[in-house]
């Protein structure tokens, strides 16, 4: 994999990127990257291939190998402080293609938390910056096959920053998260029935708990903050923030649509050989955008989801309660 082939101008169309967004997202200027295009220069700093990486969604692997290929050691805990930089100075303009990435998701997520404003995020489960560290890591280990201790650490430093970005934009904005009932339950009984097995369920058990408990700690302790369960499976999967005192037709309001995420399940799936996450790259998950139509349509989406909140579950408190159930269950 080499930087300068990465770079040429059909390569990024493939990628949805071209070189003024590149640079635009980087920070880096055109001639920079026209210089590492054309062998200029030969080896460019550490942080900037991470970035460029990054922006042209290679995977962690990718961008290990990228970082190999011009002398440099694979991706490490050190390189966090890079990530973060990066994602909290990445600025969404125009249409930014995500791909399937075992990372770097997460820094387009800081890109519109950082932002102050209310937020709407649709999904078929609460986020993951509600679980622990080592459910985290759990998930990623049993599920994904994902081992290395760099990734696991990285992960953590850029969910961690999200969760902060969080609490401080509740403070003062709303947040709204809708969830797919049937998919929440089909997670709880799915721990349930583990449990029951003894096929190592316990543990799963005890981390879903605690995922539960941080949720309605956040649901109890701030008025801002508020969760529904809705009564069909959003396709849609997205993330909304609304610029302070601004219009849908600015383009200061950001949206970031995660469409679906295949993961091998079942029997016959088990026999297609595309390891999960870490392994695909290429494959379009979804886009993040300023655009305001596109902005517009994902809002009035929004609007109709509202009319979808389960019967019985329209309070906070009610949703609280639901919760609470949930914990006893998996006790």
């Amino acid at each position: 994999m080499i930087l300068s082939k990465l770079l040429d101008a059909n390569e990024l169309w493939k990628r949805g990127v071209t070189q003024n967004s590149l640079a635009e997202m980087t920070g880096l200027s055109a001639t920079y990257l026209n210089q590492l295009k054309r062998e200029v220069i030969k080896k460019p700093k550490r942080d900037r291939i991470i970035s460029i990486g990054v922006a042209i969604n290679l995977t962690s692997k990718g961008i290990s190998e990228l970082l190999k290929e011009h002398g440099y050691p694979n991706l490490t805990k050190r390189d966090a402080d890079i990530l973060l930089n990066l994602a909290t100075n990445w600025n969404i303009k125009e249409i930014q293609p995500l791909f399937f990435s075992d990372l770097f998701n997460n820094i387009y997520n800081i890109s519109v938390a950082k932002l102050s404003g209310d937020e709407i995020l649709v999904g078929n489960r609460p986020p993951s910056f509600f679980r622990s560290s080592e459910h985290r890591r759990f998930v990623d280990r049993e599920i994904k096959g994902i081992d290395e201790e760099s990734y696991h650490y990285l992960k953590d430093e850029l969910i961690n920053k999200r969760r902060l970005l969080f609490e401080q934009n509740i403070s003062d904005y709303k947040t709204t998260h809708y969830i797919c009932y049937g998919c929440f339950r089909e997670y709880i009984n799915f721990a349930i029935g583990k449990k029951e097995e003894k096929k190592g369920g316990e543990r799963e058990a005890q981390f879903l708990i605690s995922f539960l408990k941080k949720i309605l700690y956040y649901l109890i302790n701030n008025k801002n903050y508020e969760l529904y369960f809705i009564d069909y499976c959003p396709h849609l999967g997205f993330y909304l923030k609304y610029a302070p005192n601004k219009d849908l037709k600015s383009r200061d309001n950001k949206v970031i649509f995660y469409g679906q995420v295949p993961v091998p399940i079942g029997e016959q799936h088990k026999k297609i050989k595309t390891k999960l996450y870490g392994e695909v790259t290429g494959r379009m998950l979804g886009y993040a955008t300023d655009k305001p139509k596109i902005f517009s349509n994902f809002h009035f989406q929004s609007e109709l989801i509202q009319e979808s909140i389960i019967d019985g579950l329209t309070e906070k408190v009610a949703v609280c309660k639901e919760i609470e159930d949930c914990i006893k269950e998996l006790n």
